[in-house]
């Protein structure tokens, strides 16, 4: 049996040792393989593999997944029903026979008017600029209807058919950002922001928890994975989407990252980057603070946490800058204090953490100039 592609290519076959119930040797294939022929990113996989059980590949003796042309055809239809707003859950008790059933009936029907041309419509994996943008236009115009049910499936399928990475600076920020955009110009409501904000919290809140639930970062160096990051949103700015998106990127990394939420005071964000032993500090804000919430003006709040964290752990500013970095500190040089200006270019120094940097240098160098400060 092989396995095709759309573009009808078939996937290539890896040799293994498992044999069937002939004790004839079995097709199977690695993970990369699968995700091209499945269109589920390799996070989601390992996730519904861990949590549901979907499937259970075997193991190669170096510990790498080898799935059957059966479990990759389970896999495909898996994401194509999940991308029609089935519940991961409730299709991973489904025997294959049932699945396939369901999928006949709901992907490989006519299309007709309505609700049944939207199921019938076929998934795509999501890979140019303009099918993203469509994307993020799929959830405003069912935002803008108070759809809810249907934000949270299309934002569930857009969460499927992209990387963690992409999700978060292709779908998830330009998301955030236009739907505030349009409340300031009262083209949304506040209420519609807060119903985006609560679904898309969960689904940020779980690529974290799920990245960092034993899947780890094949490409980033043991140095890497040994960098701490505890962040968290300064007192009385009660948005967290750019820290929890900060840590979804530190996840996709292999960076381990400690998120405690928005609206933290200094010191107890201090005390708890201290027990964790954090090498980094973020602090997000937005500029927007609730003044009932008696927040600190910024150069006093990093001033605070200079005073107070130990020596040598690194303090980032993500966001708003409204004072004058050099400050913070003493004068004295001791510590390193800098401004991300961006996600994109948190992204940009999270890469350069965790490969090798432009003139091959060990990556374990790069480590250390994070470690260090150096830019």
């Amino acid at each position: 049996m092989h396995i095709y592609l759309k573009q009808e290519v078939y996937l290539s076959n890896f040799k293994s040792n498992k044999l069937d119930k002939r004790g004839v040797a079995m097709e199977q294939f690695n993970i990369k393989a699968v995700v091209k022929y499945s269109g589920i990113n390799a996070h989601t996989l390992r996730a519904w593999e861990r949590r549901y059980g979907v499937i259970k590949p075997a193991r190669e003796s170096n510990g790498r997944r080898m799935y059957t042309p059966d479990e990759a055809e389970r896999l495909k239809m898996l994401a194509e029903l999940v991308a029609h707003g089935h519940a991961i859950g409730n299709l991973a008790r489904l025997t294959d026979e049932e699945l396939r059933a369901l999928h006949r009936r709901l992907i490989n029907a006519p299309a007709a008017d309505g609700v049944e041309a939207e199921r019938a419509r076929p998934l795509k994996l999501v890979t140019t600029p303009q099918a993203i943008s469509e994307s993020c236009q799929r959830v405003l115009d069912v935002l803008s209807n108070f759809e809810l049910e249907k934000l949270h499936n299309e934002l569930l399928r857009a969460k499927a058919q992209h990387s963690a990475r992409s999700f978060v600076l292709d779908v998830a920020l330009p998301l955030v950002i236009t739907v505030g955009e349009r409340v300031l110009t009262r083209k949304m409501s506040i209420a519609q922001e807060h119903a985006l904000s609560a679904i898309l919290r969960v689904q940020l809140g779980d690529i974290v928890y799920s990245l960092r639930r034993g899947v780890d970062f094949e490409g980033a160096p043991s140095d890497a994975r040994s960098f701490k990051v505890t962040m968290a949103a300064q007192d009385g700015d009660l948005h967290e989407f750019g820290i929890l998106m900060s840590a979804v990127l530190c996840a996709v990394y292999g960076v381990r990252c400690h998120y405690l939420g928005p609206n933290l005071p200094a010191q107890p964000l201090a005390e708890a980057a201290t027990i964790l032993r954090s090498d980094a500090v973020l602090v997000g804000r937005t500029g927007v603070l609730d003044r009932r919430m008696k927040g600190s003006e910024q150069i006093d709040y990093l001033r605070d946490l200079d005073r107070m964290l130990p020596a040598g752990t690194q303090i980032w500013v993500g966001g708003a800058l409204e004072c004058d970095l050099s400050q913070v500190t003493a004068g004295d040089g001791a510590r390193q204090v800098r401004y991300i200006r961006s996600l994109q270019e948190f992204d940009a120094w999270l890469r350069k953490l965790t490969q090798h940097v432009p003139d091959a240098r060990d990556s374990g160098d790069a480590v250390k100039e994070v470690r260090e400060g150096i830019s």
